[in-house]
């Protein structure tokens, strides 16, 4: 009997980690009642009163891992099913350290330009604001993903979920700035320093630093 080789895919990491985001969230829940229960419900803290909750930014931080281990996923299983073929453990956790680096790193950068720049008030209620909507996005997006990986999504399906991810994010991202119209077009200097030092110099950096 001529013995045929099988060559299975051990990706039982991606369940580990779909797993621990679950119990991740559910010790969230746990410790920081206040914070997780505004997020959940999509309501926050008014503009000038969200500096004074330490709890927000202890959150805050976990939220942005959570979404970088979340968007790191995706595009993993995206590129998984394209003709990009790769060692899986090795880049996922280079996908994992490009986009947690970037939301950390751009929190920071946020808090640094509300120290100079008149404006730290509205700074700091955007980044909150913003970073507890796409926290419900990454939310919405784990949930789907869990659906579709275990069901063994078809490569069409993970290509579709990518596009209406992007699509989805810069809509966020658009509505986010118009919410904001009155005081971008009364500061429109200091939108363009902020557009330049949080959506474009951070992807030069990480370009350099992990891509090239």
């Amino acid at each position: 009997m001529k013995l045929i080789e099988n060559n299975i895919q051990q990706d039982y990491w991606i369940t580990i980690l779909l797993v621990g985001c679950f119990v991740f969230l559910a010790v969230l829940k746990f410790f920081l009642k206040n914070p997780f229960s505004r997020w959940i419900t999509g309501t926050t803290p008014t503009d000038f009163a969200i500096k004074n909750y330490r709890d927000t930014i202890i959150f805050s931080w976990s939220l942005m891992i959570f979404q970088g281990v979340v968007f790191s996923i995706l595009f993993f299983l995206v590129s998984k099913h394209t003709a990009f073929k790769f060692n899986f453990e090795l880049n996922y956790l280079k996908l994992c350290v490009i986009f947690t680096s970037y939301l950390l790193g751009r929190w920071l950068i946020e808090r640094g330009l509300a120290l100079f720049f008149p404006i730290a008030d509205y700074i700091i209620a955007y980044q909150v604001k913003f970073n507890f909507s796409r926290g419900l996005l990454a939310l919405l997006l784990y949930i789907v993903i869990s659906f579709m990986y275990f069901n063994s999504a078809s490569s069409n399906s993970w290509l579709l979920l990518f596009y209406i991810f992007l699509g989805v994010y810069l809509l966020s991202v658009i509505f986010s700035y118009i919410s904001y119209k009155r005081f971008i077009l009364d500061n429109f200097f200091y939108f363009i320093l902020y557009l330049c030092a949080l959506e474009i110099l951070p992807f030069i950096v990480l370009y350099y630093l992990y891509i090239k």
